[in-house]
């Protein structure tokens, strides 16, 4: 019973290690991956309900073989966040630089988050709300090719708009995902892009026209204050996706299917983002 009390010196010794060293460990542990996770970039998925969005993240989150399908998904009425990976391989292949048989990239991974977030018109608000969140690598804006583009083009224009005002921050990359590709009435990526040009031409002139009808001075000659709530050129004329270039956005159009397991031209497109 004395010994229970009066432990030796090399017990006490140990303890005291013990003590001492373990909050030490749990700290450089917690500290390494917290800063680990912090340094793997983000992409948003965004696009209206019934699109394509969730199907695509789990898509990437469970890294299916070529032709894999993922089943049809619910709703999403909050932000889903999967950590991710793309072979780096793939991402070899985007670069002019080295070769997608580097045995040195055959085990290697790039990791990234894909956040997924409500397309529910009540809900975009929260989408646009990671617009503002640093970190952010790209977007994937998933549209439905067989869709109504004019709901569509409401939703990107206001996309394309807070990017606008995030001019002079950092570059970003906007993949405009046509999903759905394998269904008959689907339209090509080409035209697609052809038609949300004009349906944004038509929301700016009819914004312009009701801030004209109601009176508010520097529609016609918008000043430095006024200018980041236009898209564009001030907000006058055709609009071209290539006009985003000039505040940072570099706007891509690619087809696919996830249903279908068809997303090469995302992969590809990620893998020259990271």
């Amino acid at each position: 019973m004395d010994s229970i009390f009066s432990p030796s010196t090399p017990i006490l010794i140990v303890a005291t290690l013990l003590i001492a060293l373990v909050p030490i460990l749990l700290h450089f542990l917690i500290f390494k991956s917290s800063a680990a996770a912090a340094s793997i970039p983000k992409f948003l998925i965004l696009g209206p309900s019934g699109s394509g969005k969730t199907s695509l993240c789990l898509w990437f989150e469970k890294g299916p073989e070529e032709g894999a399908v993922v089943a049809a998904t619910q709703t999403s009425q909050t932000t889903l966040s999967l950590e991710c990976g793309l072979p780096a391989s793939i991402c070899a292949s985007c670069s002019q630089y080295r070769s997608e048989n580097d045995p040195s990239l055959q085990k290697e991974v790039k990791r990234f988050f894909m956040v997924d977030t409500p397309g529910h018109a009540k809900l975009r608000h929260i989408a646009m709300a990671e617009l503002d969140k640093p970190k952010v690598r790209g977007l994937i804006f998933v549209v439905d090719s067989a869709d109504d583009m004019t709901k569509v083009a409401e939703y990107l224009h206001d996309v394309l708009l807070a990017l606008q005002k995030r001019a002079g921050k950092e570059k970003i990359s906007l993949l405009i995902a046509c999903n759905k590709n394998d269904l008959f009435t689907a339209l090509p990526a080409t035209r697609i892009k052809a038609m949300l040009e004009k349906e944004i031409t038509r929301i700016r002139e009819s914004r312009a026209k009701g801030l004209r009808d109601s009176g508010v001075a520097g529609v016609d000659a918008v000043d430095a204050d006024d200018e980041n709530e236009w898209l564009g050129e001030g907000g006058k004329g055709e609009f071209k996706m290539e006009m985003m270039e000039e505040v940072g956005v570099d706007v891509t159009f690619k087809g696919g299917s996830v249903g279908k397991g068809d997303c090469a031209h995302w992969r590809q497109w990620l893998g020259r983002c990271l």
